[in-house]
């Protein structure tokens, strides 16, 4: 990637910063196993009511797609969405964050992880007493962004 989101989507590196991040993709080259996969595949943002766990759910639902599984803030979350993807109630693919912390599941297994609302997942799990101001700093190669 060579685009850093800042206030108004615009900062993009300067040269030297971009001759860092070649010279710093070609040593990374030799280094990292192949199947290595850097950050984020999708971030998804809007207002409330704006349809973001549709596409989550969507994602969730495409066919041919790899296993999949979608992170919901509380077990009542995942059923209601269950409910409306027209999912069984033991359908696996979604989960409340504290069914995937207790789950007995092979970790390793090649899943994709969505998760909703994720803010409110965070808050919980750091015991914040209000939401953070989220920045996120994270890494995706330049297919995982699109």
């Amino acid at each position: 990637m060579d685009r850093m989101i800042g206030r108004a989507l615009d900062l993009a590196p300067d040269n030297p910063h971009r001759e860092r991040i070649a010279s710093n993709e070609e040593s990374r080259a030799g280094l990292e196993p192949t199947g290595y996969r850097d950050g984020a595949v999708h971030v998804i943002t809007g207002n409330r009511q704006h349809g973001k766990t549709t596409l989550a759910l969507t994602w969730l639902l495409e066919p041919d797609a790899p296993p999949r599984v979608l992170i919901t803030r509380t077990r009542e979350q995942a059923r209601l969405l269950k409910h409306a993807a027209g999912l069984a109630l033991s359908d696996p693919r979604i989960l409340s964050y504290r069914e995937v912390q207790n789950a007995r599941h092979d970790r390793r297994a090649p899943v994709q992880y969505g998760i909703d609302e994720s803010l409110d997942i965070l808050t919980g799990l750091l015991g914040l007493p209000e939401p953070p101001h989220l920045i996120t700093v994270t890494t995706a190669t330049d297919q995982q962004a699109g």
